[in-house]
């Protein structure tokens, strides 16, 4: 039989204990609300301690859609300051003047994060994959000491010649009635000069078909991605969903597509093959 004292103790663990944790489990999530209501209260400021000018519309679509209205909207509300815009519940800077740049790259741009998929969502950031705009820290210098080289000055300039002779390939192209039809020699045009600086092994019908059906595939992704909120967890699109299949569909085309480019690359002599000469410059 359990001494009085020991009784005493068993009673007040089983009466105090729980209270003391729903109490703890209520001031958390009590705080966590607070917090929350209060971050959409909470006013940035300046050096100067003037409260940053916010955009009160969001913004998640019509930057995309509206940019340039949005960026007059912008400009009538901050003038040449910076401004705040809102993408759903998350607040975003916008500079854009070279001042701004200045600035910002002279007190605290290592104290900034590229934020996760753009802000935009986990589908997003399935399309985006690794592309430079996603990357940050060690691995965005890395990507970037492989792509600078081939947009320096000195690349863009021994590019002069290919590209004159493209223009002028392209200027002599004429349609029999481009005066009543000027989008078709602009067309034909263009086709001209993309089959142009394309080598004759790449020119592949198929090759061309399957680029087409993949913009196709991608243009219908952007859609989901930019308009269906419910893609922004990731924990839906791990669900046998429409959308998730696909994203699968062109994960799986791009994969082959860039996979046969290279090994097409490795078969073709390298003066036929623009992608052989980047695949050995890195």
């Amino acid at each position: 039989m359990a001494s009085p004292m020991k009784s005493d103790f068993l009673a007040g663990s089983h009466m105090k204990l729980p209270k003391i944790g729903i109490a703890a489990a209520v001031a958390v999530v009590a705080s966590i609300v607070i917090y929350l209501a209060l971050s959409n209260f909470f006013e940035f400021k300046n050096d100067e301690s003037q409260s940053i000018k916010e955009y009160p519309d969001n913004t998640r679509f019509m930057r995309f859609t509206h940019g340039k209205q949005l960026s007059k909207a912008g400009e009538d509300l901050a003038g040449s300051e910076p401004y705040l815009i809102h993408n759903g519940k998350l607040k975003e800077l916008v500079i854009f003047a070279p001042e701004h740049l200045q600035e910002f790259h002279r007190k605290d741009a290592n104290s900034h994060y590229k934020p996760e998929n753009m802000n935009m969502g986990d589908y997003a950031g399935q399309l985006l994959g690794q592309c430079v705009g996603q990357l940050g820290g060690t691995k965005w210098k890395l990507a970037r000491s492989h792509m600078d080289p081939e947009f320096s000055y000195r690349a863009s300039r021994s590019m002069m010649k290919r590209f004159s002779q493209e223009i002028d390939s392209w200027s002599s192209v004429r349609e029999p009635n481009q005066k009543e039809h000027p989008e078709r020699c602009v067309c034909a045009g263009c086709e001209e000069a993309v089959q142009g600086s394309v080598p004759e092994v790449h020119r592949d019908q198929h090759l061309w078909r399957d680029v087409h059906t993949m913009n196709e595939l991608h243009e219908k992704i952007i859609f989901v991605a930019f308009l269906n909120k419910r893609v922004m967890s990731k924990w839906y699109n791990k669900l046998p969903t429409a959308e998730k299949r696909l994203m699968d569909s062109f994960q799986t085309q791009w994969k082959a597509f860039n996979l046969a480019q290279i090994k097409l690359a490795r078969e073709v002599p390298s003066s036929q093959c623009y992608i052989q000469e980047y695949l050995i410059s890195l």
